[in-house]
Formats: C-alpha cells, sequence, structure tokens
C-alpha cells in the first residue's frame, strides 16, 4: 500500500493523470509576463509560484522536524513582498527554486515514514502533509495555466 501512495503523491506533484505537470504550465512565460496581473484576477504568476514554493518549504521543513513559525509564514512569507516582485530576474529564480522543491518532495515521498506525525503541525501525519503540497501545488497550477492562457491571449491582441 506505501509503494500505491508514494507513486500516486509522485505523479501528482510531476504532473500525470488529472494533475498539471509544472514544466507545461510555467513554459512560454517569461520575467515580464510572470509580473503580470489579469484584471479580476489577485495574484500574478510570480505571486502564485513563490506562494507555492512557500508551502513546498514548509512541508519540506516540517517532515524533517524543524520547528516552523506559522505567524512568520502567515504574515511575511505566503506571499511575495512587493520588492521581490519588482525584481525582473525574479522569475527564473522562482521557477528553478519551485521545480527543485517539487524534487526534493518526490525524494520525502520515496524516504520518508508516511505514517510518522509532524509535531510542529497539529501531529498530521507525513501522509497528510504530502497530499497537501501535491494537491496545493495542483490548485494553483491550474491558476497559472488559466492566466498564462489569458495574459498570451490579451498581449496576442495589442
Amino acid at each position: 500500500m506505501i509503494e500505491i501512495l508514494q507513486d500516486v503523491f509522485k505523479k501528482g506533484l510531476e504532473g500525470y493523470d488529472s494533475h498539471i505537470n509544472p514544466e507545461k504550465a510555467l513554459s512560454e512565460v517569461d520575467s515580464e509576463l510572470c509580473k503580470k496581473n489579469l484584471d479580476g484576477f489577485p495574484h500574478s504568476i510570480c505571486d502564485l509560484l513563490h506562494h507555492m514554493i512557500t508551502w513546498q518549504d514548509v512541508v519540506v521543513d516540517s517532515i524533517k522536524g524543524k520547528d516552523i513559525d506559522w505567524d512568520d509564514i502567515s504574515k511575511n512569507k505566503n506571499w511575495p513582498t512587493l520588492e521581490s516582485k519588482e525584481d525582473a530576474s525574479n522569475f527564473d529564480k522562482l521557477k528553478n527554486r519551485f521545480l527543485e522543491g517539487i524534487q526534493q518532495v518526490s525524494n520525502i515521498i520515496i524516504n520518508t515514514d508516511l505514517s510518522k506525525s509532524i509535531s510542529s503541525w497539529r501531529n498530521i501525519p507525513n501522509v497528510q502533509a504530502l497530499m497537501i503540497v501535491v494537491t496545493h501545488n495542483s490548485y494553483h497550477l491550474g491558476q497559472i495555466m488559466v492566466l498564462k492562457k489569458n495574459l498570451l491571449e490579451k498581449g496576442a491582441d495589442n
């Protein structure tokens, strides 16, 4: 049963079945497109990448036994700062960091006791934290696909 869960989680992270492939979601995106906002949507692609990286880091750190400062995450780290939004080279760094984080989570899926509880996170089991990162990424990668499609179409109209 453990091997089945590991396979399902890895496939979810990597974009199989109903999940979106992260590389495909970020293809055609550059630093300029990444920072653009779409009317009616509160976040840019860069914002969403930053947010997903934050939560991948939370899952990795919590499973590794590190203490999590939940207040700092909710107040300071959950979404990017105005300063980080203005960094023109931000996209390549964000993309690489995000994809490296997927690899880290993927390694944890294979090399971690999924039933062990995480004391710094309400004692949820590792399996639940990993499911959170898989579904969280999948949700936001879907948003990125919609944003990208609309921003590219909008750019083509100009």
